[in-house]
C-alpha cells in the first residue's frame, strides 16, 4: 500500500511539472504576442501621426509654391475606417499680410465604391466657414490678379469620371475691399448645397439642384433651382429672392459726369430665369416680381429730382437675351417730381436726360430694346413745378395725381389709353382722357383735357413778363380737345376766366403794346367771367413745332384776344354805323 502511494506521490509530481511547462511556454508565446501586438499599434500610431503630418508640410510647401504666398495649416486628419480626410485650420496670406483665403474645415468622405467600381465616388465634399477676402486695386486689377497669369500652356486633358453625392459650404464670407471706388461689399452667412455632381452620366448629363443663401451687404440673399448644364439640350431654371438690398451704393459706380445722384432706395425681387438651348438658339426668360422702395434721385446740383414709396413691377416671362421685356403690371406710389425750368430757360429734366447722339442711336434694321407693360398705374402723385425765367417766379403744384396707363409698349403703332386725374394748386380739379402712341405723340393723340378754378395768381410771372401787369385774382378752367393724325394737329379750347383782376402795370421788354386793362374789362360779361374759344391747327412736323411752344401758343391767343379787344369793340361800332348810313 506505501509502495502505490508513493508511485502516485511521483505522477503527481511528474505532471505539475509538465504542466508548469506548458503555463511557462504559453506565458512566453503571449508576452511575445502582446510585444508583437504593442509593436505594431506603436507603428500605426507612428503612422497614423506621420502620414498626416507629412500630408500637411506637403500640403503646405504645394500651395506656398502654387500662390506664392504664405500658407499655414493647422491639422490634417486621415480617417482609414470611415474612409474620410480633413484639412483643419488653412489660411493663405496676401501680399499685405492680411488673410486672402481660409477656411476652419474642409471634410472629404471617400465611398468604398470608389475601389469597386474604379471611379472616383466621394460622398460628401464639406467645407466649414471658408472666408475669402479679396480687395479691387482698380482698373481692373485685384490683388490676387497674378494668380490669372500662368506661363504654362493650357491642358486640353479632360476631368477623371468621378461622382460626387453631396457639395456643402457652411457659414462662408467673402468680402471686397474696392480700394478705387472706396466701398466695402460683403456676403456673409453663405450657405450652398449641391446634391449631385458627376461627369459620369453620358450626353443627358445629371440634373443638379443647387440651393445658396447668404446676406448681402445685410440683405437676404436666397437662389435654388435645377439646371441639367450637359445634357444634349441644355435647360434649367433658378429663382432669385432677395429682400431690402440698399442701392445707394451703387451711386460710387456712376461716372461724375452723369447727371443724376442716387441718394437712397432699396431693391427687393423674386425673380425666375429659365433658359434653354434648341436647334443652337438660346433662350432665356425671366419672370417674377421686383420692388424699389423709398428712392430718391438728385441732379447734378443736388437737388431733388424724383422721389416715391415703392415701384412694383410684375413680369411676364421675357426673352432677355433677345431684348424683350414684358410687363403684366407696374404700379408707382407716392411719386414726387421737381420740375424747375432755370433762370436761363432750360428745364431741369433735359439736364438728367440730355438729348441721345446720332451715332449712338440704332442704325436702321438694328434690333433696338421692345419692352410692353399691359397696365401702368400711379398712386398719390405730386410734381412740383417752378419757372424761375420769370419774375416773380412762377410756381405751382399738381397734387393727388392718379393715372392708369393701358397698353404701353415701344411697338410702333402701337396706341396706349390714359387716364389721369388730379388737383392743380390748392384744389382745382384736372382730368385727363388720351389715346395715343406714347413713344411718338406726334404721330397720333386723341385727348380731352378738363381743369376747374385754377388760381391764376400762381402764374403772375408770366401776366408781368407778356402783360405787363400782375395777376391779383382770377380763376381759369378749361375745356380742350387736341387731335393729332398723319402729323397734323386739330385743337379746341374752351377758356373760362372768372373775376380777373390785374395790379399796377410793370415794365417789362416782353410785355405787348396794347391796352390790357382796357380789353380784359370789355371781354367780361356781366358776372365778371371771360369766355373765349380758342381754336388751333398746323402741322407738328414743322421745325418751330414743340408742345411747350403749343402751350405757349395757347396762352398768347388768349393774351392776344384779351388785349385787342378794344379794336374790334370799336370796328363793330363803326360797322354799325356804316350800316345806319
Amino acid at each position: 500500500m506505501k509502495r502505490l502511494s508513493f508511485l502516485a506521490e511521483l505522477h503527481l509530481f511528474d505532471m505539475s511539472e509538465k504542466e508548469l511547462f506548458s503555463g511557462f511556454k504559453s506565458w512566453l508565446t503571449w508576452l511575445y504576442v502582446k510585444r508583437r501586438m504593442a509593436f505594431v499599434f506603436l507603428s500605426c500610431l507612428l503612422v497614423m501621426w506621420a502620414v498626416p503630418q507629412g500630408l500637411r508640410w506637403l500640403l503646405v510647401q504645394q500651395l506656398q509654391h502654387a500662390l506664392k504666398r504664405e500658407v499655414m495649416v493647422q491639422a490634417v486628419q486621415v480617417h482609414p475606417l470611415s474612409l474620410s480626410l480633413s484639412v483643419d485650420g488653412l489660411s493663405v496670406k496676401n501680399a499685405e499680410g492680411g488673410e486672402f483665403v481660409g477656411w476652419q474645415r474642409l471634410t472629404v468622405d471617400v465611398s468604398a465604391q470608389s475601389f469597386r467600381q474604379g471611379v472616383l465616388v466621394l460622398d460628401a465634399l464639406t467645407l466649414q466657414s471658408p472666408r475669402v477676402s479679396v480687395t479691387h486695386l482698380g482698373q481692373g486689377r485685384f490683388d490676387f490678379s497674378d494668380l490669372l497669369v500662368s506661363d504654362k500652356p493650357e491642358s486640353a486633358t479632360g476631368l477623371s469620371p468621378f461622382v460626387l453625392r453631396k457639395v456643402s459650404i457652411l457659414d462662408g464670407r467673402v468680402s471686397l475691399d474696392d480700394q478705387a471706388f472706396q466701398r466695402t461689399h460683403t456676403l456673409e452667412n453663405f450657405n450652398f448645397t449641391l446634391p449631385m455632381v458627376s461627369n459620369v452620366f453620358g450626353n443627358n448629363g445629371v440634373s443638379l439642384l443647387p440651393e445658396l443663401s447668404a446676406t448681402l451687404n445685410g440683405a437676404p440673399l436666397h437662389v435654388f433651382g435645377g439646371v441639367q448644364p450637359l445634357a444634349d439640350m441644355p435647360d434649367g431654371a433658378l429663382t432669385l429672392t432677395l429682400e431690402a438690398l440698399d442701392v445707394s451704393g451703387l451711386q460710387a459706380y456712376v461716372p461724375p459726369t452723369f447727371p443724376m445722384r442716387l441718394v437712397r432706395g432699396k431693391l427687393s425681387a423674386d425673380l425666375t430665369l429659365s433658359f434653354s438651348e434648341v436647334a443652337g438658339h438660346k433662350a432665356w426668360r425671366l419672370n417674377g416680381t421686383t420692388q424699389l422702395q423709398d428712392l430718391v434721385l438728385h441732379d447734378a446740383d443736388d437737388r431733388h429730382l424724383l422721389s416715391f414709396k415703392n415701384l412694383d413691377l410684375s413680369l411676364r416671362p421675357s426673352d432677355v437675351l433677345a431684348g424683350q421685356l414684358a410687363l403684366s403690371h407696374v404700379l408707382l406710389e407716392n411719386p414726387q417730381a421737381d420740375v424747375r425750368i432755370q433762370t436761363d430757360g432750360q428745364l431741369n429734366w433735359a439736364k438728367a436726360f440730355p438729348s441721345q447722339p446720332e451715332q449712338n442711336k440704332p442704325a436702321a434694321g438694328q434690333s433696338a430694346f421692345a419692352m410692353h407693360v399691359d397696365q401702368f398705374t400711379l398712386r398719390g402723385g405730386v410734381v412740383a413745378f417752378a419757372d424761375a425765367s420769370v419774375k416773380p417766379t412762377v410756381q405751382t403744384r399738381i397734387t393727388d395725381m392718379n393715372a392708369v396707363f393701358n397698353n404701353f409698349s415701344t411697338q410702333p403703332g402701337t396706341q396706349a389709353d390714359l387716364s389721369l386725374k388730379a388737383n392743380l394748386g390748392a384744389a382745382a380739379p384736372l382730368n385727363l382722357q388720351a389715346r395715343l402712341q406714347l413713344l411718338n405723340v406726334t404721330s397720333f393723340l386723341d385727348a380731352k383735357l378738363q381743369a376747374k378754378d385754377v388760381d391764376l395768381t400762381r402764374v403772375s410771372g408770366y401776366a408781368q413778363k407778356y402783360l405787363g401787369y400782375p395777376i391779383n385774382q382770377g380763376k381759369l378752367s378749361v375745356e380742350a380737345s387736341y387731335r393729332i393724325k398723319d402729323k397734323q394737329l386739330q385743337a379746341d379750347n374752351h377758356v373760362l376766366i372768372d373775376r380777373l383782376t390785374l395790379g399796377e402795370q410793370v415794365p417789362s421788354p416782353d410785355a405787348i403794346d396794347a391796352p390790357v386793362p382796357l380789353g380784359v374789362t370789355l371781354l367780361q360779361n356781366s358776372n365778371g367771367q371771360i369766355d373765349i374759344d380758342l381754336p388751333m391747327s398746323g402741322a407738328v412736323d414743322a421745325p418751330e413745332f414743340s408742345y411747350g411752344g403749343l402751350i405757349a401758343q395757347t396762352l398768347g391767343n388768349v393774351l392776344v384776344k384779351v388785349v385787342t379787344a378794344p379794336v374790334r369793340a370799336i370796328g363793330s361800332l363803326v360797322g354799325d354805323d356804316d350800316k345806319k348810313d
